[in-house]
């Protein structure tokens, strides 16, 4: 009988330690507040949309990661935030290209000290790039690489949403578990 009860014992510790720790509802809720919004960013990026627009999608779904991180659960490994800081990293990007052309600066590129490294950095192989033609007003650009801002923002802005989505999908798919 004694066999018995530490048996039972043994087996009701074992399976409660197998259990995976609960992720609280209130980081579930947060977490879904930031996929909304960050849904909303790449719906926008494939539509017609104001610079105004998107800065405030941008800074709304921003916070909104940030209060989720504040609330990430131990239960969770942070390597599921990856794909949305890359993300959100994107966005950030495709803002301060459009920003270049809002206030009439040059693209950011190889001269200078205009962000360049930054998206080459972000994804260099698909980032588009173009030189600046023997006519450029600013002479020390002549013949050196820019990014261009149109095609860029789409590119880098289809690189942040496959980010977002894998993320999303990730994350999703563990809850789930």
């Amino acid at each position: 009988m004694r066999y018995l009860v530490i048996l039972f014992v043994l087996m009701a510790m074992l399976s409660g330690c197998s259990r995976k720790p609960a992720v609280p509802e209130a980081f579930k809720g947060q977490l879904m507040k930031f996929l909304d919004a960050g849904t909303k960013i790449n719906v926008m990026l494939h539509g017609q949309l104001s610079y105004t627009e998107f800065r405030q999608q941008l800074a709304d779904t921003k916070a909104a990661h940030d209060l989720m991180g504040s609330m990430w659960p131990g239960a969770l490994s942070q390597s599921f935030d990856d794909g949305f800081a890359k993300a959100i990293e994107g966005w950030d990007l495709v803002l301060s290209l459009w920003t270049f052309k809002v206030d009439g600066e040059y693209p950011p590129s190889e001269v200078g000290n205009n962000g360049y490294d930054f998206y080459v950095a972000y994804e260099g192989d698909k980032v588009w790039t173009e030189e600046f033609k023997s006519d450029c007003p600013d002479i020390s650009k002549r013949g050196k690489l820019f990014i261009p801002v149109n095609e860029n923002v789409r590119i880098i802005g289809d690189i942040a949403g496959e980010a977002f989505e894998d993320g999303r999908n990730k994350i999703l798919k563990e809850l789930e578990k």
